[in-house]
């Protein structure tokens, strides 16, 4: 699971100035984080080693909610639906680089021995023994540790030699200290066998072009969500929402030049399956140069694959209606 380096090899002044900019403003790890599992709360990046720092953006998460358009490579997402990686990336004055990593499984994964079955004091059975614990060894140059209590692994990888022999305990110790941030969020050994809550992860998108009475009206946005049900339950509730700004732009017949309306996510309203899959979130309008919609306005905004159709009704009216083309998709990753 390890990745390419993001930042490259960086200029002199560059780093220098990342330097300073670690060491004038303390890192406040968490700062702005909040209980959300998917944010992996709490799973801390350990304070850099002597003569390594952490920048403000050396912290990274990824996790079942991660857009997959997002991030410099697709190999930086998860694998599976229950997943969480953390990295933190450290660097020193000089352009070295190092990025120590952390996976673990969620609470909510109903069996972690088919997603993802590394951790436990055991290495995993399907990918066999190279993921599980490994040394440092100078051959190697890997470093990786299992939990003994908890579905995670953390590792090192210094393919491109960036360790020199007195860095290699400090960050041994530093991985270690990245494992115990995280164990408190990871799955535990023991899997509940008694009848539960089931947890899935949705994907969804859509991008509408109509016309009507001469205006044309462009808008999209895609995101993730969460629900939770009993078994086979049709009405679901939304729990975790996290979805891109709407923009939609206007333009046409009776407007001197284009207008758009930007709106954000308020919560996910409900879920519904039932043939298809239908999801309604309440926004709000946060910017506008659309004379009939002003910032303030709250509205729904409603994506069905059963119906095939995208509604948004906000400023009191749709201001998706008309004819042309609508394509939505709402699937399950997990």
């Amino acid at each position: 699971m390890s990745r390419a380096p993001g930042w490259g090899r960086l200029s002199f002044a560059t780093i220098v100035a990342l330097a300073v900019v670690s060491a004038v403003g303390a890192r406040v790890a968490g700062a702005e984080r909040t209980s959300d599992p998917f944010a992996a709360t709490g799973v801390d990046c350990p304070a850099a080693p002597s003569g390594w720092f952490l920048p403000d953006s050396g912290r990274s998460v990824f996790s079942p909610l991660t857009n997959p358009h997002e991030g410099p490579a697709p190999e930086q997402q998860p694998v599976g639906g229950y997943q969480m990686r953390v990295n933190c990336d450290y660097y020193t004055t000089s352009g070295r680089h190092l990025e120590l990593s952390v996976s673990y499984a969620l609470p909510m994964d109903p069996n972690p021995y088919n997603d993802f079955d590394i951790g436990c004091g055991a290495a995993s059975s399907s990918a066999g023994p190279s993921v599980g614990a490994l040394p440092w060894s100078p051959t190697t140059r890997i470093y990786r540790i299992v939990s003994a209590t908890r579905w995670a692994d953390a590792v090192f990888y210094d393919n491109l030699v960036q360790l020199q022999p007195n860095d290699v305990a400090p960050f041994e110790r530093a991985t270690q200290r990245l494992m115990q941030s995280a164990e408190p969020a990871a799955h535990s050994c023991t899997l509940v066998t008694k009848p539960s809550l089931v947890t899935e992860i949705w994907n969804f998108s859509f991008d509408a072009t109509v016309l009507q009475q001469g205006v044309h009206t462009n808008a999209g946005s895609s995101g993730s969500f969460t629900t939770t049900t009993s078994q086979g339950a049709q009405s679901r509730a939304v729990t975790t929402l996290k979805m891109s700004r709407i923009v939609l732009t206007v333009s046409g017949q009776g407007l001197a030049q284009p207008a758009s309306v930007t709106l954000s996510a308020i919560r996910g309203l409900g879920f519904r399956w039932n043939r298809g899959a239908t999801i309604q979130v309440a926004v709000k309008v946060n910017r506008s140069s659309y004379a009939v919609c002003k910032p303030g306005a709250t509205g729904k905004l409603t994506i069905s694959t059963q119906t095939r159709t995208v509604e948004l009704n906000v400023c009191g009216r749709s201001l998706l209606q008309g004819s042309g083309q609508v394509h939505e998709q709402i699937d399950s990753v997990g």
